[in-house]
């Protein structure tokens, strides 16, 4: 259950002070990474064969499963299937569960409803999961869907830490040259990264940047990954305490953007997301109904 007492209270008496929280990123990327699954899409250019892994999460919408991630990330998977020059593509799904995991079964991209925004404050991508992905992904109890309660309103007073949670792109490992299906052989790291939520600067620099008053920014507060390319996608948790100490966290935002230089995230709030994802789920499964006429 979403920020179950039961799943927290063992890390309880780290959460006295958000630098103790901060300490334990490695604690909590155990518990959240239960949510996170990788879309991994191999193809061969100039017969050499790459590998792209990108970050998502579990979400249910009603009672349809959803792979939800940033727009510009799906539309790149959109890409890479229809670009010239690329040949032999296959889409396979990661969960964390080991050689029984999900990249056992390559799918069609362009056979599921899919669903990208990338605009007006609003980053949003989505995959259906269905057929024996699913299956093989519920089947495993280290797997788990966020439902409702992970974006109820809460008591933003309460937050003692937040943290961004994915794949960077300088953790995923080489693969085999000779890989047929590269998705069911790529390794990479996921990393749960302690964030400091930073308020909007109306005067920040770039603009693209500083545009949306209501976005969520936050400085990284580790190095341990020096480039968060490939995290886009990745949820943002909020970590709440009460005064008994108990523990319970909460899905904020989706990671979007980031600068360098600052090391200074940008993600787009849940409690915006939510509408338009129902309502642009409903409208791609009916696109993808028209089509199997």
């Amino acid at each position: 259950m979403l920020g179950s007492e039961t799943s927290l209270n063992g890390m309880a008496y780290k959460a006295k002070h958000a630098r103790c929280v901060f300490d334990s990123a490695d604690a909590f990327g155990e518990l959240f990474k239960k949510h996170l699954l990788r879309l991994c899409v191999d193809y061969v250019v100039n017969e050499k064969r790459y590998v792209g892994v990108y970050t998502g999460f579990l979400l249910r919408i009603g009672n349809v499963p959803l792979w939800v991630s940033a727009g510009h990330a799906v539309e790149e998977i959109k890409s890479i299937q229809t670009a010239q020059g690329i040949s032999h593509v296959n889409f396979g799904w990661a969960d964390n569960c080991g050689i029984r995991d999900a990249t056992r079964i390559p799918f069609r991209f362009d056979s599921v409803s899919s669903f990208a925004f990338y605009e007006g404050g609003i980053d949003l991508g989505f995959v259906e999961i269905d057929g024996l992905a699913l299956t093989a992904i519920e089947s495993e109890s280290g797997n788990e869907f966020l439902d409702v309660p992970a974006w109820q309103p809460f008591d933003k007073e309460k937050v003692v830490a937040h943290f961004l949670i994915g794949f960077p792109k300088e953790a995923v490992r080489p693969i085999p040259e000779l890989a047929v299906f590269a998705c069911s052989q790529v390794v990479t790291g996921c990393f749960c990264l302690p964030v400091e939520k930073v308020a909007f600067r109306p005067d920040g620099e770039p603009k693209a940047f500083w545009d949306e008053p209501h976005a969520f920014y936050g400085q990284l507060k580790t190095t341990t990954v020096a480039d968060v390319k490939g995290m886009s996608g990745g949820p943002v948790f909020a970590v709440t305490t009460d005064e008994n100490q108990q523990m319970r966290y909460h899905l904020v935002a989706i990671q979007s953007k980031w600068i360098p230089d600052s090391r200074i995230i940008k993600g787009t709030p849940i409690e915006i997301l939510i509408e338009p994802l129902v309502e642009a789920h409903n409208a791609a499964v009916e696109k993808m109904t028209e089509m199997k006429k």
